[in-house]
């Protein structure tokens, strides 16, 4: 088992400021999160990743807009393992990524959409966010029950955490 740093984005947020930190420590691994990131911004972020110390990343989340040649990117130029990406019932799954890294997308669990079943099938795996099921737990005892005996059944290829929140959050 190993924890990466990563690389997240938001909308408040300096993600450049990161490569400052990558650099100064000479990170070669990091995970990925270019959530809230544009397409050009996106291609901002990838330069960046070039000029940098980093040689591997493991995990990426990725975003309803990516094409393929982005997942090719970071699965061959840096031996990406994972790729989360939110349920279907959330946002759209391109089939080429399908096609190309089926049992490398895994399924997060989110506020949005329960986990199911059916759909992780389809996949590599459940993407466990820690953070996205202790609100579950604290506010939907329920669905959290329900999610608790799908990872058990699946288990859980990868994880993250973020902030826990006393409500539900939507970004």
């Amino acid at each position: 088992m190993k924890i990466y740093p990563a690389i997240t984005t938001r909308k408040d947020s300096n993600w450049r400021d990161k490569f400052r930190e990558i650099d100064y420590l000479n990170l070669e691994e990091v995970a990925v999160f270019p959530t809230f990131l544009e397409k050009r911004e996106r291609e901002n972020l990838y330069q960046m990743i070039k000029d940098s110390s980093i040689k591997k990343i493991p995990l990426v989340h990725l975003r309803e807009d990516m094409d393929i040649e982005e997942l090719n990117f970071f699965a061959k130029k840096y031996h990406t393992q994972v790729f989360n990406t939110h349920s279907s019932m959330e946002y759209k799954i391109d089939p080429k990524w399908i096609i190309e890294y089926k049992e490398l997308i895994c399924i997060e669990n989110t506020h949005k959409s329960p986990l199911s079943e059916e759909e992780i099938k389809k996949y590599g795996g459940i993407c466990l966010d820690f953070s996205h099921l202790e609100n579950t737990r604290m506010l939907e005892l329920e669905r959290y029950e329900k999610e608790q005996e799908i990872i058990s059944k699946f288990g859980v290829k990868c994880n993250h955490i973020s902030a826990i929140k006393k409500r539900i959050f939507f970004y």
